[in-house]
């Protein structure tokens, strides 16, 4: 969604990993997370890899991304909160923040 992407569980949607490793680059990651990132095989390696190297940010910034890509898509005409959970049903982040 960070990408523009609608329907993001749907036969043929692809995660776009070349956009998240430019997300951890500014989050400050190293080269090696980073390639890792490009080389992972779905969101949840990605999510793996950046909590196994405490990557400070990155989930906010995807929150921020899909913000914003969300209020383009609705015309800014309605409220929008964006929250982030893992995969065990915890929040990761959340756009705004409270």
């Amino acid at each position: 969604m960070a990408t523009g992407v609608k329907q993001t569980h749907v036969k043929g949607s692809k995660v776009n990993m070349d956009f998240l490793s430019e997300l951890a680059k500014k989050c400050k990651a190293d080269e090696d997370v980073v390639q890792k990132i490009k080389n992972a095989n779905t969101a949840r390696n990605v999510q793996e890899i950046i909590l196994e190297n405490n990557i400070d940010g990155f989930f906010d910034l995807i929150c921020s991304e899909v913000y914003k890509q969300m209020r383009g898509h609705s015309e800014n005409k309605i409220p929008i909160e964006i929250i982030l959970f893992n995969f065990d049903g915890n929040v990761l982040a959340r756009y705004p923040k409270q």
